[in-house]
């Protein structure tokens, strides 16, 4: 049998009449990849009679598995005879055709599993990137053997009424005509991901070393999120003030962080008790960040500027924050029993308290207090809604400085994430 690298990832071109040629692109897109992660389970309890209580929940340490699909486009394009080709609608039976022809393939792929052997709890980030690269490659191979030997069996004893070509990126997909229409659609950006990784590995370690803190030591697990993103802001001009087509009414809003923690399960009984005590814990981190955090601007206003850049500024800002809470934060709240520690005017702090503090992903930080991890489709639809109505705020601002814009508009936000 021949190596599925030799299986051409295009048909034979075929007309369905003599000016009307119909063709179906094909890609694999990588939603999600592969992660360290916490997830819930519920230990059964017996009672001192052998019978079986009330369950206890727990976490456990788990690996989320990357997730690759395939996006199907058809395009039936009409030549006008002189090479000019335009979109035209499909007929009840190429659409009745390729729905088959999709069927057929995505049932194919369902009956191969698509993901290799998945990294352990506590591997480096390389290991889970390269899970998350070889579970695309292998989607691949599988999609060019299956979309090949599908076409090339033909349609019930017919030939297909249509070409196709396969194409193994959504770059190129999008090029030549595929569309990726809905918020689970999109294809994961590879930097969004390796910045993610490495906060839920550093997260994971974070947490091993938390569990393996002795008993008597105040445990607290802490997180930082962005809960705003970076926005579009059009400020309001007074009634009677001239036109104006310049920047002076658009400004960037920077990001907006929130800060969590908890004391863990296992720290002594009296900290989980008294309220007043978690609360100190909780603001002296929050003093800690909001002290000395600031949000990294990286976008230029500008009429050339594109959604892009508003997406790169969140990821940069989110893994700042990350990188500052983890390392200075944490360190800054903990106390070690015998060490020596300064506050901020360099007088010795006297306290016989052990306390850890660890910095843990949103996520993971969830999972902890008892409520399931985000979804990654809700992940992808809040992403989705907000890069169109960026998209639409630049339209505006593009708008405004050809034409100008009149006084007393309100003042209004794009980018904003519903709660």
């Amino acid at each position: 049998m021949s190596s599925t690298s030799a299986l051409p990832t295009t048909s034979t071109p075929s007309t369905r009449t003599s000016h009307t040629r119909t063709h179906v692109v094909i890609t694999p897109v990588l939603l999600r990849g592969c992660l360290p992660s916490l997830g819930h389970t519920t230990v059964a309890r017996r009672n001192y009679e052998g019978q079986t209580s009330h369950g206890e929940t727990t976490y456990v340490r788990t690996i989320t598995t990357p997730r690759v699909e395939t996006r199907f486009s058809a395009l039936d394009l009409h030549n006008d005879g002189e090479g000019h080709e335009d979109q035209a609608a499909l007929s009840p039976e190429t659409e009745a055709a390729i729905t088959r022809y999709v069927r057929s393939v995505k049932e194919a792929l369902g009956l191969m599993p698509n993901v290799p052997a998945l990294p352990q709890w506590g591997d480096p980030s390389v290991a889970f990137e390269r899970c998350t690269t070889r579970s695309r490659m292998r989607h691949l191979s599988l999609l060019t053997e299956h979309t090949a030997r599908i076409y090339n069996e033909g349609d019930e004893g017919r030939e297909w009424p249509f070409t196709y070509r396969l194409y193994p990126n959504d770059q190129q997909y999008s090029n030549n005509g595929g569309v990726l229409p809905g918020p689970e659609d999109q294809p994961l950006r590879w930097g969004d991901y390796a910045n993610r990784l490495e906060r839920a590995v550093e997260g994971a370690k974070n947490l091993d070393e938390l569990d393996a803190i002795p008993e008597g030591t105040v445990k607290i697990a802490f997180t930082t999120d962005i809960v705003q993103p970076t926005r579009l802001n059009r400020i309001s001009r007074p009634e009677g003030e001239n036109d104006t087509n310049s920047l002076q009414s658009w400004k960037l809003l920077h990001p907006e962080i929130s800060v969590k923690s908890r004391v863990q399960d296992d720290s002594p009984e009296w900290i989980k008790r008294v309220e007043s005590a978690q609360a100190s814990y909780d603001r002296s981190i929050s003093t800690a960040i909001a002290s000395s955090y600031r949000p990294l601007a990286s976008v230029d206003l500008t009429p050339q500027t594109r959604v892009l850049e508003f997406l790169d500024d969140i990821s940069r800002n989110e893994h700042l924050l990350f990188d500052y809470a983890a390392h200075n934060v944490a360190e800054e709240v903990s106390f070690g029993v015998g060490g020596k520690y300064t506050d901020e005017d360099g007088e010795e702090i006297v306290d016989g308290l052990a306390v850890k503090a660890a910095w843990v992903d949103p996520d993971t930080f969830e999972v902890l207090r008892g409520e399931p991890p985000r979804d990654w489709r809700s992940q992808a639809e809040r992403r989705f809604d907000y890069e169109k109505d960026i998209e639409k705020g630049l339209e505006t601002m593009g708008k405004d400085l050809e034409e100008g814009s009149p006084s007393g508009l309100p003042e209004e936000v794009w980018g904003t994430w519903e709660e």
